[in-house]
């Protein structure tokens, strides 16, 4: 099974990732920021993007059976939409 998650830098979706992983799914992260996601695997790809781009978030989806959203605002954040 593939599985794509969105917010992948966050506990909640690390966690997912990590229950996923361990049943041997193979799993991508979209993450902004591929430095600040510590978790590496045989079985997980990371893809760098940002979800305020349709067409980066259309591109990643294909190929995957199941989509998980762990998306939050960050307070940091300077574009105005999270």
């Amino acid at each position: 099974m593939q599985l794509l998650t969105f917010g992948g830098t966050g506990g909640t979706s690390r966690e997912m990732m990590q229950q996923a992983l361990d049943q041997q799914f193979d799993v991508t992260a979209f993450v902004r920021n591929p430095a600040k996601l510590q978790m590496q695997h045989q079985r997980l790809k990371i893809v760098q993007g940002n979800v305020h781009e349709p067409a980066q978030v259309a591109a990643v989806i294909a190929g995957h059976d199941v989509i998980l959203s762990a998306l939050g605002t960050n307070q940091n954040c300077t574009c105005r939409r999270c």
